[in-house]
């Protein structure tokens, strides 16, 4: 079964504290969850950071865990094209997932993709 890391954007362009809060996270966790069933439904096994990085946490000890998730999977779902480049995280992530030659695709192209 394909492992794929759910990315996007958590932050929303305030500080770090700020957008940990709850009423933030909220909508965030919402959006990762929805995107998460939807690949599930799929068949794909997939690893959610708002499920595995604990909160509240550090902006650098939440990327460490998120770059750790991404070796341990087989792909990049980007949940919003509009999310990359936009955040901090996500452009690391990106980053690290292109660096060890992940296939990175929006959802909707996982979500079509037959699976292996």
């Amino acid at each position: 079964m394909k492992k794929l890391y759910l990315c996007g954007k958590i932050g929303n362009g305030k500080s770090f504290e700020e957008e940990m809060k709850e009423d933030n996270m909220n909508n965030i966790r919402n959006k990762f969850n929805e995107a998460e069933n939807q690949l599930r439904q799929k068949g794909y096994d997939v690893w959610n950071p708002i499920k595995e990085v604990p909160n509240p946490i550090s902006r650098k000890d939440a990327l460490k865990k998120d770059i750790l998730g991404i070796f341990e999977c087989d792909g990049i779902a980007m949940i919003d094209e509009n999310d990359i480049g936009f955040s901090l995280g996500t452009y690391a992530e990106m980053a690290v997932a292109q660096g060890i030659e992940l296939p990175v695709y929006l959802i909707n192209h996982w979500l079509k993709e037959p699976i292996d």
